[in-house]
C-alpha cells in the first residue's frame, strides 16, 4: 500500500514538473515550432506515442488547420493544411462535443472514418484526441497515435487533459499574434501601394470649362 502511494506521489511530481517546464517554455518563446517540439518532448515523459499532432480551429472561416504534424511519414500530407470543418471525423466530433475521444484502429473504425486507412497501413493501432479549450471554447485539438493496442486509458487521458489545459492559452495567444502580424503586413502593403501611386503615377488637376 505504501509502495503504491509513493508511486502515485512520484508520478504526480513528474506531472507537476512537466507542467512547470511547459509553462516556462511557452512563456519564453513566441516561435511555436520549437515550442511544439519541446512540448511533445515533455508529453513523451508521461505518455508514450508514435505520432502527435496539433490542429487549430478557425470557426469563423469554418476551417481546421493542421498546425503541427511530425512523426509519421505519410504521402500527400503537408503542414499547414486547411480543411473544412464538419463531416464524420474525429476532429469534428471532439470540436462539437468538447470531450476527449479514445478509439482503436481496426477495420470497423476504418469504415466509419475512411481517412484512418492510411494510418492503419502505417502501423497505428490506438488514437486519443483531446480538445484544447480556452475561455470555454474549443480552439484546437491535440491528438496522439500509438502502434500499441489499447495504448490510451483513463489515466493517460487525465494526464493529457492537464497538458492540454496548459498549452491551450498559449496556442490562442499565438494565433492572435499571427492575426495581428498578418493585419499589419496587409496594412504596410496597402500603404506602400498608395504611396507608389503618387510617386510614379501621373497626377494632375484638370479644370474643365463649362459648355457654352
Amino acid at each position: 500500500m505504501e509502495s503504491s502511494s509513493l508511486e502515485n506521489q512520484n508520478h504526480q511530481q513528474i506531472l507537476d514538473n512537466c507542467l512547470a517546464e511547459i509553462g516556462l517554455i511557452l512563456s519564453s518563446n513566441r516561435d511555436f515550432n520549437p515550442v511544439y517540439h519541446q512540448f511533445t518532448a515533455q508529453v513523451k515523459r508521461l505518455v508514450e506515442f508514435d505520432h502527435v499532432y496539433v490542429n487549430v480551429i478557425h470557426r469563423e472561416a469554418g476551417l481546421n488547420e493542421r498546425k503541427y504534424d511530425p512523426g509519421l511519414s505519410l504521402p500527400h500530407r503537408s503542414i499547414p493544411v486547411f480543411v473544412p470543418l464538419g463531416g464524420e471525423n474525429r476532429t469534428n466530433i471532439v470540436v462539437t462535443t468538447g470531450q476527449p475521444l479514445i478509439s482503436e484502429y481496426n477495420d470497423t473504425v476504418a469504415l466509419r472514418f475512411p481517412g484512418d486507412q492510411v494510418f492503419i497501413e502505417a502501423g497505428s493501432r490506438s488514437i486519443i484526441v483531446l480538445p484544447l479549450i480556452y475561455m470555454g471554447k474549443v480552439i484546437g485539438i491535440l491528438g496522439l497515435r500509438s502502434r500499441e493496442v489499447r495504448a490510451y486509458a483513463p489515466q493517460e487521458q487525465q494526464i493529457l487533459e492537464h497538458l492540454s489545459n496548459t498549452i491551450a492559452p498559449a496556442i490562442e495567444n499565438a494565433e492572435l499574434d499571427d492575426q495581428r502580424s498578418s493585419a499589419e503586413t496587409r496594412l504596410r502593403i496597402a500603404e506602400d501601394n498608395y504611396r507608389n501611386v503618387f510617386a510614379y503615377g501621373a497626377v494632375g488637376i484638370y479644370q474643365v470649362a463649362p459648355a457654352a
